[in-house]
């Protein structure tokens, strides 16, 4: 990031990353409660931490196609492992795969599970910075 952005530029910048990575399924101008519920999450984070977030969000837009096929053999992803971690990369969430999927949200989360235990990422994020990186 470039100049430092007041608190204000850095929410606006987190909302529109999040709408288009797919965090929501419609329009923020149309739903102001999860618009508003952003700008409350990016505020309440710590200055860097908010930084270092929408950094890796622009990242994961400014590289969206990831080899995610490669990975998921370099770890011994099972192919339902495989079809999340795709997800993910598309930015949908675990209960948005499932659904998708035709799956329970428990089963995703179990898949989620297995994913990180599998890469040793800490967490969905860790997990995509991982793939990112190679």
């Amino acid at each position: 990031m470039g100049k430092k952005l007041t608190s204000s530029e850095l929410s606006s910048r987190f909302i529109n990353l999040a709408e288009n990575i797919g965090l929501v399924e419609e329009p923020l101008d149309k739903n102001l409660l999860w618009k508003n519920r952003l700008s409350e999450i990016i505020n309440y984070m710590p200055e860097q931490l908010a930084i270092d977030l929408v950094d890796q969000m622009q990242t994961a837009i400014d590289n969206p196609h990831a080899d995610a096929v490669t990975f998921a053999k370099l770890h011994n992803l099972t192919p339902a492992e495989e079809k999340l971690l795709t997800s993910l990369v598309e930015g949908h969430s675990v209960p948005h795969h499932a659904k998708n999927l035709g799956i329970s949200v428990n089963t995703g989360r179990v898949h989620m599970q297995r994913i990180l235990d599998k890469t040793g990422a800490n967490g969905q994020l860790d997990l995509i910075r991982m793939l990112h990186n190679g």
